[in-house]
């Protein structure tokens, strides 16, 4: 590996993993503004009108659908910083290092069984698939 690689490689793995934690950041808002505020304003319920079941339970609809949302957007954001992680790492590794040992937690995640390691060669890491 030449020099020029492995910091443009690092660079390039701390800006992902910058990504990554501007997504999270991104995603923590978004959920701080949803379910900060009051009841009665999220699901359109005026305390001087009577209860109007359909629209609640639309906008209930919509608080569940928002909910998922905000799981898949972390999930994809935590992705996205520990591929950074990742290159930025396997970047600064000295070239006698062939092999690397990753803890892949996306099935444990995802509900799938336990988080499973996974070893392999330093230099056949592809990111092409990384894209964004």
């Amino acid at each position: 590996m030449s020099k020029v690689k492995d910091f443009v490689g690092s660079i390039l793995g701390l800006a992902i993993f910058g990504l990554g934690l501007y997504l999270l950041w991104n995603t923590f808002q978004f959920a701080s503004s949803l379910y900060l505020k009051p009841p009665a304003e999220v699901l359109g319920v005026d305390p001087k009108k009577s209860l109007d079941v359909n629209n609640a339970g639309s906008e209930l609809f919509k608080i569940v659908i928002q909910s998922l949302g905000l799981i898949l957007m972390s999930i994809v954001a935590s992705i996205i910083a520990q591929l950074g992680i990742k290159m930025y790492s396997t970047n600064r590794m000295p070239p006698e290092i062939k092999e690397l040992k990753i803890l892949n937690p996306v099935k444990r995640v995802l509900g799938m069984g336990k988080a499973t390691e996974e070893t392999v060669d330093a230099d056949e890491i592809d990111y092409s698939d990384a894209k964004s």
